[in-house]
């Protein structure tokens, strides 16, 4: 896998469970994870960027 697709896989995972630590991944736990996780590991040089429609409410997309 590359690093996107790793990182996307460790916090499906649960590593991106931080904002209140209930055993459930969030849409917008993830995204933030993804992001800052990718751009740390690249030292800058990687920076993923996302698109949510309009109107899209946070959901549940893991449980660990």
């Amino acid at each position: 896998h590359g690093l996107f697709t790793y990182v996307l896989m460790e916090g499906l995972d649960g590593a991106a469970d931080k904002m209140n630590i209930d055993g459930k991944v969030s849409i917008t736990e993830l995204l933030a994870y993804v992001s800052t996780r990718v751009v740390s590991l690249t030292n800058h040089r990687q920076t993923p960027t996302f698109s949510t429609p309009r109107g899209l409410s946070d959901f549940m997309v893991a449980m660990k």
